[in-house]
Parts: C-alpha cells; sequence; structure tokens
C-alpha cells in the first residue's frame, strides 16, 4: 500500500475534478469519512484488503438493494494516508495510524442504511 505525508497538487487537483464530474452525473459525493486503522485489530499488511472488502459491500449494497427501484451507480473516491512529522510510514504503533478518507455518493434518505 503506498502511503504519503500529504497530498500533493497533482492529487489535490485530480480530487477536485472527481469531484465535479460526481455533481456533473448528479451524483455528488456528499459524505465524507474517515477510518482510522489504528482502532481496529487488523494488521497493516491486511488493511487494503479490508478497506477492498468495506467498497464491495458498499457497492453491492447501491447495486442490488431492494429499497431502490433502479440501480444506484457507485460513485465514490478516497486516500490512504499514514505520517507523522511529515514522513510517511507503514508501521502502526503508538506514534502512527493508517487511515483513510472516503468521499461518497449515498442518495438522500438513505444515510441510516449504510452507516
Amino acid at each position: 500500500m503506498k502511503t504519503t505525508a500529504y497530498i500533493g497538487k497533482k492529487s489535490a487537483q485530480t480530487f477536485y475534478y472527481i469531484a465535479e464530474v460526481a455533481k456533473y452525473i448528479r451524483l455528488p459525493l456528499n459524505h465524507f469519512i474517515t477510518i482510522n486503522f489504528s482502532e481496529a485489530d487488523i494488521l497493516s499488511l491486511q488493511i487494503n484488503d479490508a478497506f477492498l472488502r468495506l467498497k464491495r459491500q458498499l457497492t453491492r449494497w447501491l447495486l442490488f438493494s431492494s429499497k431502490h427501484k433502479e440501480a444506484i451507480e457507485p460513485t465514490f473516491a478516497w486516500v490512504f494516508e499514514n505520517c507523522i512529522n511529515g514522513e510517511s510510514c507503514d508501521d502502526i504503533d503508538e506514534y502512527h495510524y493508517i487511515h483513510v478518507h472516503w468521499a461518497m455518493h449515498i442518495p438522500e434518505g438513505y444515510e441510516n442504511d449504510v452507516f
């Protein structure tokens, strides 16, 4: 898993355009969550797989939820971060933590079904 100490200009620009495209297709990124994996009992090498499982569950829910008349196109973006004092690292200990910022579109009225 690649980690960075901060988001660079190119990444920030990419994230900006992702949000603009989501608005344009009328699926705005209306929820933003941060998952701090240091609070979970997950080994650092398993974090990426754990996040992918969460993402797959959300995708399935959006596409196949019986509450929706039509499938909802999964729309989200995320970034993993892990740093201390501007230095990126791959270990979780009392000073380091791997976390993911996840922006997503959840249809109005369905927030409680997801969170």
